[in-house]
Parts: C-alpha cells; structure tokens; sequence
C-alpha cells in the first residue's frame, strides 16, 4: 500500500533490534534530490544567514552610536536655547539661540513694523498703517 506506513521493528534470530541505515547519498528527496545534497544547500542558507545577521548586528551597533551622538547634540543644543524673553533680555553669550515662543511674541508685539521696500527702492523697517 503505496503512502501508508506500518510501524514494525527489525530483529535478529537472538531477538536483537536491529536499526537500520543507509547514506545520505543515496537516499532522494522528493524533488529529486539526495539528501546529501540537500543537507549542503541548508547547510550554505545558514552560513549566508549568519553572515548576514553579523551585517544586521554592525548596522545595529552603528545605528546606536549615531542616535548617541544625536541624542548628545540634542541636550548641548537644548542648553543653548533661551525660552522667554527674561533669558533673551539676560544673555550675555554669543552662542545662543531664542526659542520659537519668545520670537513669535516678539513678532507678534511689533505693532505693524514691517521690513519692506520703499517708493525709491530701498529696504527698510516702517511702520504700517498711514505714514
């Protein structure tokens, strides 16, 4: 009966369980194969997968050592920003940098300043409204 399997067990004359075996070269995988051969090619597949996880684990590592860096020039930059108009008023140090709140108030309060050009051509701050 072709695709059943009968459980059975081999003995000799002294009733010794006899296992048996063969090569792997001579026995065939169902796509034609042996399965000498296919222990090989799964054998590669791994070499290459190893391989490629050392990859992954060094762009891992490198990936890591920038967000570090990243993370350092984040909080040195974070020191150097001035967040209300007190600390901007305060500063005495050239490296600097004004927050987005304090400008937006500071534009928002110019009271219709502008940065524009005049009838000759020239830029300049004036006033909005009637001159």
């Amino acid at each position: 009966m072709a695709g059943r399997y009968i459980p059975a067990e081999l003995q000799d004359k002294d009733g010794n369980v006899l296992y048996p075996h063969s090569e792997a070269d001579v026995i065939f995988t169902n796509a034609g194969n042996t399965v000498e051969e296919r222990i090989v090619a799964l054998e590669e597949q791994d070499t290459q997968l190893k391989a490629k996880d050392q990859e992954l684990e060094k762009s891992t590592t490198e990936l890591k050592a920038k967000d570090k860096e990243l993370e350092k020039g984040t909080t040195e930059l974070k020191g150097k920003i001035l967040d209300s108009k007190e600390e901007i008023t305060a500063n005495t140090k050239e490296d600097m940098i004004a927050g987005a709140l304090p400008v937006k108030e500071l534009y928002n309060n110019m009271g219709g300043l502008q940065f524009a050009q005049d009838d000759e051509g020239k830029w300049g701050y004036k006033v909005g409204g009637a001159d």
